[in-house]
């Protein structure tokens, strides 16, 4: 008896103390090597300009392996949300694994953000607002939209500058302080069919009433940001996006090839 009992502590610190599977920590049924947890800490360290000390990486494992354990404790991998969460994930590192190569060798060149930029520029607008409530009525609308037009018939005639005009008809308060001036947005930053009714315009020209989600808006057009004044961060990121997508489009467009899809497009037009 004396001797296995020698023999079983002889291996417990073994375990503990050899190079070859030195343990560092235990937590319930989880055993955390030294191996294991150097490999982990290395990671951690790594680019990092303040790295943590060792013990509070080991207290992040520890946590970490706690909470694995109850959550197997309470079954939660058998839950809705987990398995919905569990297919998200699956879906991001199949796309990262077989897309993440070709993403990163997305090239930005010069003439494609000049390219852009001519044809999206950076535009500065004011604005008068007849505003519409999100959820209004389609009387309320057309009440709205004959309020605009009328607005805008009297813009056109009056000899006080637009300026004094939003101060008179706007309904946006926000802009009101600033004489409608919206500053210089970008096709991102604006709703599509403003963006598209400012580009439009020369330079201090009044639009017609233009409707978006907000209401309806007359629009002048003050102006439109030079290439060389362009931001042109948000050029290559507006650029990075658009090859992103292509090759998106076109990963999913030879997959889509094996399988059958059917969607039934009437009932999908009855959704809002």
């Amino acid at each position: 008896m004396k001797i296995t009992y020698l023999i079983s502590t002889i291996i417990i610190l073994l375990s503990f103390n050899t190079g070859i599977a030195a343990t560092l920590a235990r937590v319930g049924n989880k055993t955390i090597t030294e191996k294991e947890f150097k490999h982990k800490y290395k990671k951690t360290k790594k680019g990092s300009f303040n790295p943590p000390s060792p013990g509070s990486v080991l207290e992040d494992f520890i946590r970490f392996s706690i909470g694995v354990q109850e959550a197997k404790k309470q079954n939660i991998k058998n839950s809705a949300k987990f398995k919905e969460r569990i297919d998200q994930e699956l879906y991001k590192f199949y796309l990262e694994k077989n897309l993440s190569r070709s993403i990163q060798a997305i090239k930005i060149k010069p003439s494609a953000m000049k390219k852009y930029y001519f044809k999206f520029p950076e535009v500065r607008t004011s604005h008068i607002l007849i505003a519409v409530k999100p959820n209004a009525n389609l009387r309320q609308v057309r009440t709205a939209k004959k309020r605009a037009n009328q607005i805008y018939k009297d813009v056109k005639k009056s000899k006080k500058s637009f300026e004094s005009l939003v101060h008179l008809y706007t309904d946006d308060a926000v802009s009101k302080a600033r004489n409608g001036d919206l500053g210089y947005q970008t096709k991102v930053t604006l709703v599509p069919n403003y963006y598209r009714m400012a580009k439009k315009l020369k330079l201090n020209q009044i639009s017609s009433p233009v409707q978006t989600p907000y209401g309806f808006h007359i629009i002048k057009l003050t102006g439109v940001k030079p290439y060389s004044l362009a931001n042109k961060q948000y050029l290559k990121a507006a650029i990075f996006d658009i090859a992103r997508v292509k090759i998106f489009n076109a990963f999913f467009k030879k997959l889509k090839k094996k399988y059958k899809i059917k969607v039934n497009a009437s009932l999908l037009k009855k959704i809002k």
